[in-house]
């Protein structure tokens, strides 16, 4: 499967047909450089659910079950 990202945009966050989370630079794009390591979908907290949009839920719900 081709590791393409989406974007979640209620939470500024993208996400990875792998499921790692990572976070938005302030003018957008993917921050894949900040010192933290992204963290994988499987680890999310209920917090971070309930944070999406019905729109973004649905995505990272496809991309979780396909994990």
């Amino acid at each position: 499967m081709k590791n393409n990202i989406v974007l979640l945009k209620s939470i500024n966050q993208y996400i990875d047909t792998n499921g790692n989370v990572y976070a938005m630079s302030p003018n957008g794009n993917l921050d894949d450089m900040i010192s933290d390591d992204p963290f994988n979908i499987s680890e999310a907290t209920v917090e971070w659910w309930s944070t999406l949009s019905a729109h973004d839920l649905k995505q990272a719900d496809i991309i979780y079950g396909g994990l």
